[in-house]
């Protein structure tokens, strides 16, 4: 974490500028929740405040997810393709943690803090009890995420030139940005027993 801030503050305007980025995507995602409710009271069962409530949880999931595992998970396929994942295996330490927290970015922090802010101006009175069920809940979610993106990135192993294949997790994201009372029949039963990507956010 140390050595990231330290690159953080050495490339500046790269943090500024991705920070930009990450601000505008989440006002679009707010506008997007804004116009939604101009049309109607309630997706799915969900009033606005609960989607509010909903967006901000997201965000906080989607920002610490895009901090934490995207430039590992990249690093890692890359290290394969390149055989310097050899070097790592003879270290000393455990190669999935050496793999998994060696890099850490700082330029979702921005949409990170708006997510709290919205979920704190919305959230009805809670316990103290319910807050450590939530933060628990978080960080459940949080290593579903990384254990999917982490599997699907081994494949790598077999499969030569799958450069692309990191993008397979953040293209699923869509799925846990709505509620999961949206899916219904099959589609519902896959998305909340069989992978249940649809309880990200919404449990």
């Amino acid at each position: 974490a140390k050595i990231s801030l330290q690159r953080l503050f050495e490339y500046r305007a790269d943090f500024f500028l991705w920070s930009l980025v990450s601000t505008g995507w989440t006002i679009f995602s707010l506008l997007f929740y804004q116009i939604l409710f101009l049309q109607t009271s309630n997706v799915a069962g969900w009033d606005k405040q609960q989607m509010l409530v909903f967006a901000g949880t997201y965000m906080i999931i989607d920002s610490a997810t895009w901090s934490m595992f995207w430039r590992n998970i990249e690093n890692y396929t890359k290290s394969i393709f390149d055989g310097t994942l050899d070097f790592l295996l003879v270290q000393p330490i455990d190669i999935q943690f050496r793999l998994s927290v060696r890099h850490i970015s700082f330029t979702n922090v921005p949409r990170l803090i708006i997510g709290v802010v919205l979920l704190a101006l919305n959230l009805p009175p809670v316990t103290f009890s319910q807050v450590l069920m939530y933060i628990a809940l978080i960080a459940l979610s949080m290593g579903v995420i990384y254990a999917l993106w982490f599997f699907t990135a081994t494949f790598t192993f077999w499969v030569e030139k799958l450069d692309n294949i990191t993008e397979i997790v953040p293209a699923l994201r869509r799925i846990w940005s709505m509620p999961a009372d949206i899916y219904s029949g099959p589609i519902s039963a896959v998305l909340t027993i069989i992978i249940p990507l649809a309880l990200i956010t919404t449990t």
